[in-house]
């Protein structure tokens, strides 16, 4: 099997971007450079690079809300197990990340971070595994019934569900988990290469 080591792309730690982020504008702009420089980006369901298994996501360093990993319906919640094939299990194994900050200097967008993140780890997918579980669970539970509840967590999980207007859900990482994911691919990452 080919591991994915990176992906070309013209976004480099350090350059500014066009726009201060609202509604998503920067994850969208960042998707049309990446087809600009010839990869086919996937704006519907699925991950954003279906050829490569790969989601792309864009993030405020200053951001203290969980991680978004994708929206879903009430009815997928509770048909799909934590496994390929589910849209959100497919968009949280191997990630491009892009951070950004506005440079409280200049007034400017830029980049300060971008890499590549593996997170197939076992211990991470079991950790996500058991929120999912724990969230399809509820649904299941009260499938029929009007959940008023806006956010469905359960204690010490890694990932929740919060609800949005339109009645579906974001499946969201909270900020340290995310975190430890990360820490836990570069880990992984630098052993790809350990001769020792």
């Amino acid at each position: 099997m080919l591991t994915l080591t990176d992906i070309k792309h013209d976004f480099r730690v350090g350059d500014e971007l066009p726009m201060k982020q609202e509604y998503g504008n920067i994850g969208r702009y960042v998707e049309d450079e990446f087809a600009r420089f010839g990869h086919d980006v996937n704006t519907g369901k699925g991950v954003d690079f279906l050829q490569y298994f790969l989601e792309l996501k864009t993030r405020n360093e200053d951001s203290t809300s969980g991680h978004t990993v994708g929206a879903v319906s009430k009815s997928d919640i509770i048909r799909y197990d934590w496994q390929r094939g589910n849209n959100m299990f497919d968009k949280v194994q191997v990630q491009y990340r892009i951070y950004f900050r506005v440079n409280p200097l200049t007034d400017k967008t830029i980049i300060t971070r971008c890499g590549l993140y593996d997170f197939q780890d076992e211990y991470i997918q079991s950790k996500l595994k058991e929120s999912w579980d724990y969230c399809r669970g509820v649904f299941m539970r009260y499938e029929g019934a009007i959940l008023d509840a806006k956010y469905i967590r359960g204690p010490d999980h890694w990932a929740y569900m919060e609800r949005r207007p339109d009645g579906n859900y974001q499946f969201r990482i909270g900020v340290p988990h995310m975190v430890t994911m990360e820490d836990i691919a570069n880990a992984n990452s630098s052993k790809l290469f350990d001769f020792g």
